[in-house]
């Protein structure tokens, strides 16, 4: 479960699996045509999130050039990208949101 991958390194969160496909999500829009690397934009609230996912794009079929630019939430983007992926980092073990406190 996706939810249980969730590691905690020196208070910082990164959940591989969904790096993974945040990786492949951005390559498809890439490789397909869909958008060019310069319209897309992944962002995530974590800097463990934010280097694994540099780390993969780095090992990825993507050139240099061809590479989405990995942002923190509160950084402001150069540009407003046409694709903006999001990598929350989730970590509940459920998929079902919790409605009282």
């Amino acid at each position: 479960h996706v939810g249980r991958r969730v590691r905690h390194t020196h208070l910082a969160l990164h959940n591989p699996p969904e790096a993974s496909k945040v990786v492949e999500v951005a390559t498809w829009f890439v490789l397909h045509g869909h958008a060019a690397p310069e319209q897309v934009l992944v962002a995530t609230p974590y800097e463990a999130q934010q280097s694994l996912i540099e780390h993969l794009l780095r090992e990825s079929v993507l050139q240099a050039s061809q590479r989405p630019p990995v942002l923190l939430c509160h950084q402001p983007p150069t540009h407003t990208p046409d694709v903006l992926i999001l990598s929350p980092v989730r970590s509940c073990p459920s998929p079902k949101v919790i409605s009282e406190p």
